[in-house]
């Protein structure tokens, strides 16, 4: 989490990054990430599993960073 907005997460030793859809669906169609379900028939919008043995796991998890430090803030307080 960072400042409140979720950029990614381990799962049962798999790493779940949160991007943009429009590279997401890069991503997947490269075959270096799947699309995450956190249930069976709940695909969550802009998550992927990173799946490619060769994905740059520290490139793409600074990726999700810098996204979700562009994301406008809910307004959600927390405290």
């Amino acid at each position: 989490m960072l400042d409140g907005r979720s950029f990614g997460m381990s799962s049962h030793g798999r790493l779940i990054l949160k991007l943009t859809e429009a590279r997401a669906t890069e991503l997947i169609a490269a075959g270096t990430g799947a699309q995450f379900y956190p249930s069976p028939d709940r695909p969550l919008k802009g998550w992927i599993e990173v799946t490619g043995p060769e994905a740059d796991l520290i490139a793409l998890a600074h990726e999700a960073n810098q996204i979700a430090v562009a994301r406008p803030s809910k307004g959600r307080s927390r405290g």
